[in-house]
C-alpha cells in the first residue's frame, strides 16, 4: 500500500509506521521534525509538498496537540483545536486536488466524544457529550466526513487510553514509582483502554475490509473503573495504593478543565469492530499491563 500518516512520529503513529514498513508498504509521514527519508519511508513538512499525481491507498490522520500537556488555558484550547481541525481540513483539501482520491481516510477521534455517561454501555451510536472535549471530537469527525463527498471511504476511530511503552502509561508508571498512585474522584468512572498492538491491528483491519465505514470504538471489550485500573496497575508494578483518592474538583481546578477527561465515565463497547469480526489479542487489562510493567 501507499500510505500517508499525519502524526506518524507520535506514540500510535510510530507503532503503525513500524508495522507497515515491516510489511513492505510505502509510508509518507507529515511532520515538523527534520528527518531523513529512506527507501520505504518519506517525510514531508507540508501537504503542499505532495504532487497532484500521487496516489494514497490509505491516509491515517493522527495529528493533534496533547490534551494533557498543559492546563487548558484559552490559547492551549486553541492549539488543541487547530492541530486537529486545521490538519483535517488540509487533508480534505489535498484529497480534492489529487487526481485520484484517497482509498480510505482513517481519522482520529476519542471516546471523549461521549462525555460522562456513568455506567451505561456505549456503542458507537450513543449520544455525545457537550463539554469542550466532546464537542471537539464531534467537529473533528465532521471535518473528516467531508472526504466521503470526494469518493473516499471514511472510518472514524474513537480511541481509549492506549497502553504500551510510552504514551499515557509512561506517565502513570512514573507517578507510581514515586509513590504517587491513587484513584481519581470517586474512582467509579469507567476508563476505556486498548493495548497498542490491538490499536495498530484494528487500524490495519479497517484498511483490509472495504465494506467498513463510519465510527469505530477502539478499546478493549472489558473497560474497567478508574479504581480497578489503579489497583491493577499497582499490582503489575509491585506497588500498593496508599494515598486517598484525588478529589475531582482539585484536578479540574489545577488543569483548568482538562482533568474532566479523567473524571468522565465511559463504559465504551467496541461493537462495530466485534461485529466485523475483529479479534482482540489483549482483552484483559492485567495481561496488557504485565507486558509493559515487568
Amino acid at each position: 500500500m501507499k500510505v500517508l500518516i499525519t502524526g506518524g512520529t507520535g506514540f500510535i503513529g510510530s507503532a503503525l509506521t513500524q508495522k507497515w514498513i515491516k510489511e513492505g508498504h510505502h509510508v509518507t509521514i507529515l511532520t515538523r521534525q527534520q528527518l531523513t527519508s529512506r527507501e520505504t519511508i518519506r517525510y514531508v513538512s507540508a501537504l503542499d509538498d505532495i504532487n497532484n499525481e500521487e496516489v494514497f491507498d490509505v491516509v491515517v490522520n493522527l495529528a493533534g496537540y496533547s490534551l494533557f500537556q498543559r492546563p487548558w488555558t484559552k490559547s492551549v484550547k486553541q492549539k488543541i483545536t487547530n492541530s486537529r481541525i486545521v490538519t483535517t481540513k488540509a487533508l480534505v483539501a489535498l484529497n480534492q486536488r489529487l487526481q485520484h482520491p484517497f482509498g480510505i481516510l482513517i481519522s482520529g477521534s476519542a471516546v471523549g466524544i461521549y462525555g460522562d455517561q456513568h455506567n451505561h454501555w456505549l456503542p458507537e451510536d450513543s449520544h455525545h457529550g457537550q463539554h469542550f472535549g466532546a464537542l471537539l471530537c464531534e467537529q473533528w469527525e465532521q471535518e473528516a466526513l467531508q472526504a466521503e463527498h470526494q469518493g473516499t471511504r471514511v472510518c472514524l476511530i474513537r480511541t481509549g487510553i492506549v497502553l504500551g511503552h510510552g504514551g499515557a502509561l509512561q506517565r502513570m508508571q512514573t507517578a507510581a514509582r514515586c509513590g504517587v498512585i491513587s484513584p481519581i474522584g470517586s474512582g467509579q468512572q469507567y476508563w476505556p483502554w486498548i493495548d497498542i498492538d490491538d490499536e495498530v491491528n484494528a487500524i490495519d483491519f479497517l484498511t483490509q475490509h472495504p465494506q467498513l465505514s463510519g465510527a469505530f470504538n477502539l478499546c478493549s471489550p472489558n473497560p474497567v473503573t478508574n479504581s480497578e485500573f489503579t489497583n491493577i496497575l499497582a499490582g503489575a508494578m509491585n506497588r500498593k495504593v496508599r494515598l486517598p483518592a484525588v478529589p475531582a474538583w482539585i484536578l479540574k481546578t489545577m488543569t483548568l478543565g482538562a482533568g474532566q477527561l479523567l473524571i468522565d465515565s465511559q463504559r465504551v463497547a467496541p461493537s462495530q469492530l466485534l461485529g466485523a469480526g475483529f479479534k482482540f489479542q489483549y482483552e484483559d487489562l492485567t495481561d496488557s499491563l504485565l507486558r509493559y510493567c515487568r
